[in-house]
């Protein structure tokens, strides 16, 4: 069996991260002293106060305001006592208070580079430089491979831990999945309601990013939550929904998963079946009204058989549950009806309405893709951050692959367990001792392999290694052994 790795390997770029507190500016006028001589009278510019400059994100700055315009406030700080100029985009402003810091004081020593000086990372042994000077600082989570299997919840748990460390203004998630379950890959034309199944893993996630973050005290500072599509396909789907912010790529794609209404075909009745995609729905559409997104949305992609149109009010999109009935309306799914089914071609091209595939234009135009950028730069000038900022270097892509790594290992070791376990033989002459052996390795083997799939049972393909079906059948085995072994007392 050939196991296969789609990994693919991200690299976050090396920047500097971190916050540091500003001090008083040193204003030229400011009086020295020489030793042994009495100070002189304190001045009135010598009792001027600072400046205060209060962040969007809650960041403070005491600073001298040396000019400021429609867009752009200059400032004269000082870190330690080194004095330098810097300017701050009024986006990034909450509000501007003058004379409300402490008194001016003076320094004589050389400035730093604005934006940065001297601290630690939270995992490093080191000073390293640490961003000041309302720089924002971005983590971005790179979530590649396969949804439920490359990304998981245990992964997934260290990651949030990573990023807690370095307390970032803004988190970034990038969704950029293959499209598929258990290794076997899906065109992207097509649609897998069975993603369905793995609902629960992005449940999981979603309470990492939101409610474990927002109940933890040690998070000081609540990143703002973003989300970036290049392809959340299937699976993948529901994890952007809860970003209160969404951006697509250029060539972005978000859905795959219609037909919900069909996975139960023949299987009980139509009222039994309703209930349980009606379950499956609901808790679907809960994580996008966690995320502020209407959860219409969600369900054009899920059920072929809803309608929903939309016409533009205001400047956004509402949502009407029926075909259009003028020129201004414009429809997003059909009832996928045999007359109004989805031609080959329209698919191909992502242009059928059976069910709702959202690409970068479409997500845009019913507001829930705030914008179309190409990179992380052009995300975060949408964002309003239209200066510098800084990606810390975190350890997530080196998390997130060793786990794809051991997951794939995990799955050739139960098989070579399981190999092993049916080889295994009473040796000659086969009295007591040798059966005593023999059973001895075969607990060992059966024990090794439980103790991998429960450690892996998230992202184990389960129609080759069904986990928890496993685990029962192994201890089944032990007991029977052990029951053998009671049996088969010495002579």
């Amino acid at each position: 069996m050939t196991i296969r790795n789609t990994w693919k390997r991200t690299a976050a770029a090396a920047l500097l991260a971190g916050v540091a507190a500003l001090v008083a500016a040193s204003p030229a006028h400011a009086q020295s002293r020489t030793g042994g001589a009495a100070a002189p009278a304190k001045s009135e510019a010598s009792e001027s106060k600072l400046d205060v400059i209060i962040f969007r994100d809650g960041k403070k700055v005491e600073c001298e305001i040396l000019e400021e315009t429609d867009s752009t406030v200059k400032v004269k700080v000082s870190v330690a006592g080194m004095v330098a100029e810097t300017v701050y985009q009024k986006s990034e402003i909450l509000a501007i208070q003058r004379g409300a810091g402490g008194p001016v004081s003076g320094a004589g020593k050389p400035a730093p580079r604005p934006g940065t000086t001297t601290g630690r990372r939270p995992d490093a042994g080191k000073p390293e430089p640490i961003a000041t000077d309302g720089v924002p600082t971005v983590y971005v989570i790179r979530c590649t491979g396969e949804f439920g299997r490359d990304v998981s919840a245990t992964p997934f748990a260290q990651v949030i831990d990573d990023v807690k460390k370095f307390q970032p203004d803004i988190l970034v998630v990038e969704f950029d999945h293959v499209f598929g379950q258990y290794g076997e890959e899906i065109p992207d034309f097509l649609y897998s309601p069975g993603s369905f199944d793995q609902l629960e893993t992005a449940r999981q996630l979603s309470t990492m990013l939101t409610d474990r973050i927002r109940d933890d005290a040690e998070w000081t500072k609540k990143p703002r939550l973003v989300g970036y599509i290049k392809k959340a396909m299937g699976a993948a789907c529901f994890l952007p929904f809860v970003c209160p912010e969404l951006y697509f790529h250029p060539d972005g794609l978000h859905g795959g998963v219609g037909g919900l209404e069909h996975i139960f075909d023949g299987v009980g009745d139509k009222v039994a079946q309703e209930k349980q995609y009606s379950l499956r729905l609901k808790r679907a559409e809960g994580l996008a009204e966690k995320g502020g997104h209407d959860p219409r949305i969600v369900r054009a992609m899920a059920r072929m058989d809803y309608v929903l149109s939309y016409r533009m009010v205001g400047g956004k999109a509402e949502f009407l549950e029926r075909m259009p009935e003028t020129a201004d309306e414009f429809l997003l799914t059909d009832d996928g009806e045999e007359d109004r089914r989805d031609a080959a071609q329209d698919r191909l091209r992502y242009l059928g309405n059976d069910v709702l595939t959202l690409n970068a234009v479409t997500a845009e135009k019913i507001g829930l893709s705030k914008g179309t950028v190409s990179n992380l730069s052009e995300l975060m000038y949408a964002m309003g951050y239209t200066r510098e900022f800084n990606e810390v270097k975190g350890r997530s892509a080196e998390i997130l692959k060793r786990w794809s790594e051991e997951v794939n290992r995990a799955e050739a070791n139960l098989q070579r367990l399981f190999r092993q376990f049916q080889q295994v033989e009473v040796r000659a002459p086969g009295q007591y001792r040798e059966r005593t052996a023999a059973r001895t390795q075969q607990k060992s083997l059966l024990r090794e392999a439980r103790t991998i799939f429960s450690r892996y049972k998230e992202a184990l393909n389960p129609r080759r290694f069904p986990a928890d079906a496993a685990i029962n059948q192994i201890d089944t085995m032990i007991d029977q052994i052990d029951q053998q072994q009671r049996l088969d007392g010495p002579p």
